[in-house]
């Protein structure tokens, strides 16, 4: 019906040519309208609309009618772009002309805010994922030693892409990924911090990230230029995990945002903070302990277990094996830890099954550790174990985030959530 005629049969003619020229119609007949019997209304309305004369609507159930009355057919508003009617199935377009789409720009443009918290948060999500995948790539380039495969930085050999073999395939790609994810980071924190509802939720955590990815890129480049010092090495491990914590943090944030949660809460209760902060304690000790013994080369210092070398269960604590027996040591107290905090927080919403999670990965990381040891550090088993590590951390961190008043920290069932 975009051109030609249509005869009403109490009337002329009624020319319907276009889309401006129905609107136009209606608008300047809206006053004879309002005069005419309740069937001529039915079938003027028939028109304007394009709905059969006799056709029920899914709105009213009578015949003939639109949603839109007849004494109220007009031409659109600013920032209207279809007919009112329900029978028309898809909207009507407006894009062939200017005059109309400028006027459906304002509507068009209308964003809403839940949509975009939710797909942030998703943005975030996917992030912390490339950020988790980062971290195992770097233990799996340290355990195969290719840490410096590239000798110098930021171009690999003086060229931007350079030769690639298999070490310096996995520095590459490890910086590749770490670039990527530095890029991701600037636009998804930019559109993040265009909102001010989603600014005052998650501004002083992305905050914190920046800080924290500008002390990493610096931290990188320091590994290399440094020929992999313990000190520049477990610097990395730990700013990185850091960093994908608050990553985690953000996209928990904008998911509560999304869902409607208010940004303010009360925090858990006493004990299951407390719960937190100890499981958090041990974790940055056992993440410092574990860079330190990667670092150091001291994975082997003690290469029986539960004993050191020879069966001795307490040998002298210094140099390589001091250092491995204080990350077993600390691995033993943070599994007791994680248990008692996940025993500590039952019953509380969201940081109760956090904790769990972290105790039940805990468990696992601390048989993967001794697997680790008995079967002489292979670069699998190594990959797993740094896979898990990064893991336990952003369970914790959800703890973190939960416990410590983000939208909704309250006691509660754990089905609340």
């Amino acid at each position: 019906m975009n051109s030609g005629t249509r005869r009403s049969p109490s009337g002329p003619a009624i020319p319907m040519k276009t889309d401006a020229t129905r609107w136009s119609f209606a608008s300047t007949n809206a006053r004879s309208m309002r005069a005419r019997s309740r069937r001529g209304s039915r079938l003027a309305c028939s028109v304007v609309c394009m709905v059969a004369p006799n056709t029920p609507t899914a709105s009213t159930g009578r015949a003939g009618r639109c949603r839109a009355r007849p004494t109220e057919a007009r031409a659109p508003a600013r920032g209207e772009a279809r007919c009112r009617s329900p029978r028309l199935g898809i909207p009507e377009r407006v894009a062939k002309r200017p005059a109309m789409r400028e006027a459906a720009l304002p509507a068009a443009r209308a964003r809403d805010p839940a949509r975009r918290a939710r797909r942030l948060a998703r943005g975030f999500g996917a992030l912390v994922g490339a950020t988790s995948a980062l971290v195992v790539l770097g233990a799996l380039v340290r355990a195969h030693g290719a840490g410096l495969a590239c000798p110098d930085w930021p171009l690999c050999f003086g060229e931007l892409v350079p030769r690639l073999d298999f070490h310096v395939g996995f520095e590459y790609a490890h910086r590749v990924l770490a670039g990527s994810i530095a890029l991701a980071f600037a636009g998804l924190a930019v559109a993040a911090l265009r909102d001010p509802g989603l600014r005052a939720r998650v501004g002083a955590l992305l905050a914190a990230a920046a800080a924290l990815l500008a002390v990493q890129i610096v931290l990188g480049g320091l590994t290399v230029l440094e020929l992999l010092a313990a000190w520049t090495v477990t610097s990395h491990l730990v700013v990185g995990n850091a960093f994908n914590a608050c990553l985690l943090g953000v996209a928990l944030r904008l998911r509560d945002a999304a869902h409607g949660l208010p940004a303010a809460a009360p925090r858990a209760p006493g004990r299951a903070r407390v719960a937190v902060a100890l499981a958090a304690a041990f974790l940055a000790l056992q993440v410092l302990l574990g860079g330190l013994v990667s670092s150091t080369y001291a994975g082997m210092a003690c290469p029986e277990w539960p004993a050191c070398n020879g069966g001795r269960w307490f040998p002298a604590l210094a140099g390589s094996v001091g250092l491995h027996l204080a990350h077993r040591y600390n691995a033993y107290l943070l599994v007791a830890v994680l248990l008692g905090a996940a025993a500590a927080t039952r019953g509380v919403a969201r940081v109760g099954p956090a904790l769990r999670l972290a105790a039940a990965l805990g468990v696992a990381q601390a048989a993967v550790g001794v697997a680790n040891v008995r079967l002489g550090i292979p670069v699998e088993v190594t990959g797993l174990h740094s896979a898990l590590s990064a893991l336990l951390v952003l369970a914790v961190a959800a703890a973190i985030t939960w416990g410590y008043g983000s939208a909704r920290g309250d006691a509660g069932a754990d089905g609340a959530s």
